[in-house]
Parts: structure tokens; C-alpha cells; sequence
């Protein structure tokens, strides 16, 4: 017999021995639960954050207006701040970020985008793209162990390739996003 909400099989072995067994592990950062029939059921923690404005970027680092949530399946894990743009994660484990930067661009401009951790650059995380007068988009997807209390940010500048200072390069509304799954 399984206990629907707990997910333990209880059953008599040939001695007439009561016996359990687990269907689902009690581990702290198991990302497995009893489904509404008892069995396992793949707990899914994401948050995919996007920008709703088009803004001009300067030739300093800034953050990217990451401000609207498009889905969070756990909120106890996730948390953007729409007033500074970055995201807190409340739990310890490896988790899945990928983000994007959108644009539009002037004559000859680039633009440099990087993750930033607590407002340390992740290594390998730059993303770059650019042109004359056209719109780009470049993404990166990383792997990281991320901590409790950890704040995730996307910083991105301008670059002029002729050092021409009135180039310009804008972030295009609803173009620019970051999505985070924990893996475990």
C-alpha cells in the first residue's frame, strides 16, 4: 500500500515481515517530491526575468533593466529586485543560467555584456555583438554553483568601434532576458 502523501510503500515480504520502502529521497536539496498520487514528481525551479524598456546604453558598464518576470515556478528560490535589476537565489546548488542582450545599433557600435555575481564578473561569461545600423542579439549559457543570498546581474556598455562618442547602441524592449533552472 503508498501513502499518498508521503510516497512510503508499505507491504508484507514472504516472512510476514511489515516492510517500507521510499519512493522519494528526504535529501535537503532534492528536487524530486510526492505528487498528488504519491509517486515522484520532478520539482521544476525556474525564473526566466526580461526588460520591457528600449534605453540607450552608455560607455560604462550598467545593469541591464531586467525588471518583469515572465514565469517564476518557485518563488521561495527566486527573487528579482525591479529597482536594481538583479536576482537573488535562495537556495544552495548547480543551476542553469543562460542570458541575452539585444540591441540595436548605430553607425559601427558594439555592445559588451558580462553576468556578474554579487558584483564580480563570472569568468567566461562576455558576450559581444554589433554592426552598422542593425539590430543583434547575442546569449551565453553557464553551468555555476550558485549560494544562498546570491545576487545575479547582466552588465552590458556600449563600444564604439571609431571611437565616434555620438554612436549609439539601445537595448531593445522585450529583447534582453535571463533564465535560471536549478539543476540540483
Amino acid at each position: 500500500m503508498q501513502d499518498t502523501s508521503s510516497g512510503i510503500i508499505t507491504y508484507t515480504n514472504e516472512e510476514t515481515t511489515s516492510q517500507t520502502a521510499n519512493v522519494v529521497s528526504s535529501a535537503a536539496n532534492n528536487a524530486i517530491s510526492v505528487g498528488p498520487d504519491g509517486g515522484a514528481l520532478l520539482q521544476t525551479k525556474i525564473i526566466d526575468c526580461y526588460n520591457t524598456a528600449s534605453y540607450n546604453l552608455s560607455t560604462y558598464y550598467s545593469a541591464v533593466r531586467i525588471n518583469t518576470t515572465r514565469i517564476n515556478s518557485s518563488t521561495d528560490v527566486y527573487s528579482l529586485n525591479t529597482s536594481n535589476y538583479k536576482l537573488t537565489i535562495s537556495e544552495d546548488g548547480v543551476y542553469e543560467v543562460e542570458y541575452t542582450v539585444s540591441a540595436e545599433t548605430d553607425y559601427y557600435t558594439y555592445f559588451d555584456a558580462k553576468l556578474q555575481i554579487n558584483g564580480t564578473d563570472v569568468t567566461a561569461s562576455e558576450i559581444y555583438d554589433g554592426g552598422y545600423l542593425k539590430k543583434v542579439s547575442a546569449s551565453r549559457k553557464l553551468y555555476l554553483t550558485i549560494t544562498s543570498g546570491d545576487q545575479l546581474q547582466i552588465l552590458a556598455k556600449r563600444t564604439n568601434s571609431f571611437n565616434y562618442n555620438w554612436n549609439d547602441v539601445d537595448i531593445i524592449a522585450n529583447g534582453s532576458s535571463i533564465t535560471i533552472k536549478k539543476l540540483y
